[in-house]
This record gives structure tokens, C-alpha cells and sequence, in this order.
């Protein structure tokens, strides 16, 4: 009885614990950008990147978005590229406990 009890409550516990996974974004900012080993590095002004992801910044990587898919990183880049040409603001979506070197996984731009 107390076994099944304490299985109950580590089962509870885990469902509301902290370390889950939760989508976050970044609102609609102008986004700074810059390049580094392979990296690309985003910021968005005014707008803090939470979680454990370091630096305040999002990345996208040679290999891809956060799901690895090395397409959809060219698609999001050129998205990124075509609203800053255009001066349009930019909504970043990233995974708060993705970190330290959190990746984008989708973009929205205010057209």
C-alpha cells in the first residue's frame, strides 16, 4: 500500500515538474544575425530568450532546425531574410529547455 501511495505521488510529481519541454516565442521583433563555425545566430531586440538557453540568442545549424531537418533550416533562413529585407518584424519559435545552444524550430513574419 504505501508503495503503490509513493508511486502515485513521484507519478504526480513528474507531470507537473519543470523540466518539460514548453514551445516559446520570442514575440515580433527585428532580429539581429550572425554567423560563426557553421552557426547562425539570431536575437531578437527586446525580447528575452528564457529557459535554459544561453546568451539570449537562437541558432540554426548546418544540420538543420531543431527536428535535424536540414531543409526546413534553408526555409526558415530564407524566410528570416526575406522579411529583414523588407523590414518586416519576426516571430521566433524555440523549445525552452533546448538549451544551452537553443535551435529555432518555426518562424512567423508579420507581413
Amino acid at each position: 500500500m504505501i508503495k503503490r501511495s509513493l508511486g502515485c505521488i513521484v507519478f504526480l510529481l513528474s507531470l507537473s515538474s519543470p523540466t518539460w519541454a514548453t514551445y516559446q516565442q520570442t514575440g515580433f521583433a527585428t532580429i539581429s544575425m550572425w554567423a560563426d563555425n557553421g552557426v547562425t545566430y539570431f536575437t531578437a531586440s527586446g525580447a528575452t530568450i528564457g529557459g535554459n538557453c544561453l546568451y539570449n540568442r537562437l541558432e540554426l545549424r548546418e544540420t538543420g532546425d531543431y527536428y535535424g531537418n536540414p531543409e526546413n533550416g534553408r526555409r526558415i533562413y530564407a524566410m528570416i531574410l526575406a522579411a529583414q529585407l523588407e523590414g518586416k518584424l519576426i516571430n521566433l519559435g524555440y523549445s525552452d529547455t533546448d538549451g544551452p545552444a537553443c535551435r529555432i524550430v518555426n518562424v512567423q513574419v508579420q507581413w
